[in-house]
């Protein structure tokens, strides 16, 4: 019995890893080349999904196929393959600080090549919020104010006292702008 378990997971596993050499290989091919730069604002969200192919078809909106979530704080044009991404700076909550390689486990400022640069694997959605200038000034003040809150994967979508990368920008836009990012209002909400 203990073998056929293990038979089972290694064949599972290596399902996986071909999946997933798949899915990276069909975004090679992916002809979505953007020459010209993209003009970013404050309150915008970076949003990147960790697989190439599932975020460009149907099954993405139903299969919560999971990603990094952040918001735009500063405004801006950019390439994505550029280093002109680094100038973008997002509030995020999140677990690691790749720049130091260490836990970060609080929300912070940080350029949006951190997270959402050309050394991340995934897609990279821009998600336009179009925001007025008070509310701009408002989410910047309340974006500063959260700074060094604790980053929980596992924050519910109600708290407000710990986030998740997700509930981070679901609290700001519902605050500053009554913007409900989370669209089936279910119990859970995620990247």
């Amino acid at each position: 019995m203990i073998k056929r378990t293990i038979y089972i997971s290694v064949f599972v596993l290596l399902i996986m890893v071909v999946l997933v050499r798949v899915d990276r290989f069909m975004a090679q091919k992916s002809s979505n080349i953007i020459d010209a730069p993209i003009k970013v604002e404050i309150g915008d969200i970076f949003f990147r999904s960790y697989s190439y192919v599932l975020a460009n078809s149907s099954l993405y909106k139903s299969s919560g196929m999971p990603g990094h979530m952040a918001i735009i704080i500063s405004e801006g044009d950019f390439l994505p393959d550029d280093d002109s991404f680094s100038a973008i700076k997002v509030v995020e909550a999140r677990h690691f600080d790749h720049t130091k390689k260490q836990k970060s486990n609080k929300v912070g400022i940080n350029p949006a090549s951190e997270n959402f640069g050309k050394n991340y694997f995934g897609r990279r959605f821009l998600l336009k919020t179009h925001l007025t200038d008070i509310e701009k000034a408002n989410l910047v003040a309340y974006c500063n104010s959260k700074i060094g809150k604790p980053y929980n994967f596992f924050a519910g979508k109600q708290d407000s006292l710990e986030y998740s990368c997700a509930t981070f920008v679901r609290h700001t836009l519902i605050d500053v702008a009554k913007i409900d990012i989370d669209s089936d209002s279910g119990r859970i909400f995620s990247k």
